[in-house]
């Protein structure tokens, strides 16, 4: 029976005869450099995060465009099978929206979905694809984390106290 080893042996380091040992100093500039790059990769900027109009998912703000400034077409976000009207009684008809199904309040648009709209598609995760659930009434607009977990739609197992 042969033995079989999922580990990889390490192979001794080589050294070239040609690089001397130990290495010169980094240089000013490579240093700058290695600072400049740690500073924007760890500015608020890098980690500031604003909703997409179109999918509603949180993004980088430096990955956000407004849709204002960008002369995109979003009439392939009109889905009106998937909205609907918000209705006070049972007696008032199903109507879906013919307006584009977007956060209303809300401008920046991620480059996935600009792309997607700028082809006249509608992106994979976009609201208008059925993940639309209109605007939150102002019964439900002051509530505490308590009170969201109750009416949720989804199962959560927090621990209160």
């Amino acid at each position: 029976m042969q033995r079989v080893s999922f580990f990889k042996v390490a192979e001794p380091v080589k050294i070239s005869s040609n690089e001397p040992f130990p290495p010169e100093p980094a240089s000013h500039t490579l240093i700058e450099n290695i600072i400049r790059n740690y500073c924007d990769e760890t500015s608020p900027a890098a980690f500031e995060e604003n909703g997409c109009a179109v999918c509603g998912q949180l993004t980088p703000i430096m990955h956000l465009s407004k849709i204002s400034d960008c002369d995109v077409d979003l009439s392939c976000l009109i889905s009106s099978n998937n909205t609907r009207k918000e209705r006070k009684h049972e007696s008032e008809p199903v109507i879906g929206y013919e307006t584009p199904a977007i956060v209303n309040k809300c401008d920046p648009i991620c480059t996935e979905c600009l792309i997607e709209v700028k082809k006249g598609c509608s992106p994979k995760y976009s609201l208008a694809n059925g993940l639309w659930i209109g605007d939150v009434p102002d019964e439900l607009q002051d509530l505490t984390f308590a009170e969201r977990i109750l009416i949720s739609r989804v199962c959560h197992n927090p621990c209160l106290m």
